[in-house]
């Protein structure tokens, strides 16, 4: 085996000899490989060490010239570790084209919607990420995306037994109905922090959408199974998941065990939610979900999937009011419940104490509380709720709120959920809801402007969920 692969690593390196020109004595053109948007900004980026201006030149099919300039030395990039140029033209008609910079061509398109297909793409995630249900071959492109169900019938109680640091957790008396929802990753968890955000993104693009008179998913337009049910298919894919969040409330008066001060501790947990149902051990990578053999339980409840409940529920009952009434009728009952239950329990934060699933702990909620209490507002037009958003450090206005009201986006940094939601919500006074437009506009134009200050135009060189502020996302 060593013989074979030294012999292939020779013959590479004197195929490389004989070339008369190295891939690195010229520059490497990057291009958008989706293509571009006609009459929109056309960036490249051009690796290359020279410090000089490089000459480029755009050309049509029949060979006319339609663009040409020097690039712009760059200098080094941090978050590749080239050196760049970059070449911008303002904008091409639809067609296709070819770039040379110094010896090198490339092709590329520039079409109407370039992109049009990805939203549909996005979407098809979610399917093929559902539990409890098979995945069809009639709805997926490949006849190899198509399985079996993944825990199809995933009524479950609490962990009980020796955790990873030692602590004894007693479980609880009361099992929960958790079938269905969505996968987070080939470990087979469900988590409720990452179903919140997943949620809340679809819906909040049904919403916007609405208010423009566009439907980018009216019904039928996606591929699933519930398509032609009269019901936008954006809000029937975030409902799969909506039904598992709610079933992951823990009911008024149960008693179960929450981490308090590092140590299991039972109390009344009605209201709460628990952070995620998972595997007791890691299984095998990897594996079919319905293949899956280790079994399934609840893990404690937390206040941030709680909160997250909290709010996407409290989103679906101001959403759902034209489409289902009931419906929003239960999802604000439950979001009352859920935010009640955290303001009493403000504390619970998950840790990485279990096997078998990740720990999507978080140690400070006050961005969950927030972002709650705002979509409870937005749905309730409610004092109460408008007290605590306005309380809250992440109220615009507030001594440093800042970035943490309109930034970067994750399962964990949430605040700029509540303030989009506030931005368009009847129930605020018009001067509040202008202040948050204007403070989500002014951090959309602080992204572009990023990009400018990137060899590859990043529009994100802020924060990752590492928390790291220099990692470029």
């Amino acid at each position: 085996m060593k013989t074979a692969l030294s012999a292939c690593v020779a013959a590479a390196a004197l195929i490389a000899a004989a070339s008369p020109v190295q891939a690195e004595d010229r520059p490497a053109i990057r291009l958008n490989q989706a293509g571009y948007e006609a009459g929109g900004r056309i960036g490249m980026t051009i690796a290359a060490d020279d410090a000089t201006p490089l000459p480029w030149r755009v050309t049509d099919e029949a060979g006319t010239v339609r663009a040409e300039g020097l690039t712009r030395p760059f200098g080094a990039d941090a978050a590749s570790g080239e050196r760049v140029h970059q070449v911008r033209i303002d904008a091409l008609p639809a067609g296709d084209y070819s770039v040379a910079v110094d010896g090198r061509r490339r092709a590329f398109r520039v079409a109407p919607r370039p992109f049009a297909t990805l939203k549909r793409d996005a979407l098809a995630y979610f399917y093929q990420n559902r539990a409890g249900v098979p995945i069809l071959a009639r709805h997926v492109e490949r006849p190899d995306l198509a399985r079996a169900a993944g825990h199809p019938e995933e009524v479950v109680t609490c962990f009980s037994g020796r955790d990873q640091r030692g602590a004894d957790w007693p479980g609880c008396d009361y099992r929960l109905n958790v079938t269905g929802g969505w996968y987070d990753a080939g470990d087979h968890g469900k988590y409720v922090v990452n179903g919140g955000i997943a949620v809340w993104t679809l819906v909040d693009a049904y919403e916007r959408g609405r208010r423009r008179d566009l439907a980018p998913f009216a019904d039928g337009a996606a591929d699933i199974p519930e398509a032609g049910d009269g019901v936008d298919d954006l809000l029937n894919e975030a409902r799969y998941e909506l039904e598992f969040l709610l079933a992951m409330q823990v009911p008024d008066g149960a008693r179960t065990a929450v981490l308090v001060d590092g140590a299991p501790r039972v109390i009344d947990a009605g209201g709460l939610v628990h952070h995620k149902v998972a595997d007791r051990a890691w299984t095998a990578l990897p594996m079919a979900p319905a293949d899956d053999p280790q079994p399934r339980l609840l893990y404690p409840p937390s206040t941030a999937a709680t909160l997250n409940l909290a709010a996407v529920a409290g989103q679906c009952a101001r959403v759902w009011r034209d489409v289902d009434p009931a419906f929003a009728d239960r999802c604000l009952t439950a979001a009352r419940r859920a935010y009640a239950a955290a303001k009493a329990r403000p504390g619970l934060l998950a840790d990485n104490r279990f096997d078998g699933s990740g720990a999507y702990g978080d140690d400070q909620v006050a961005d969950e509380f927030y972002w709650a209490a705002a979509e409870l507002w937005a749905a309730t037009g409610e004092a109460a709720y408008a007290a605590d958003a306005r309380a809250s450090a992440y109220w615009l206005g507030a001594p440093g709120a800042g970035a943490s009201s309109t930034g970067d986006i994750s399962w964990g940094q949430v605040g700029a959920l509540g303030t989009i939601a506030l931005a368009s919500a009847p129930a605020l006074p018009e001067a509040e809801r202008r202040a948050a437009r204007d403070a989500l506009t002014a951090a959309a134009r602080a992204y572009l402007a990023e990009g400018e200050t990137q060899g590859y135009a990043l529009r994100a060189a802020a924060t990752g969920s590492d928390g790291d502020p220099t990692a470029p996302l």
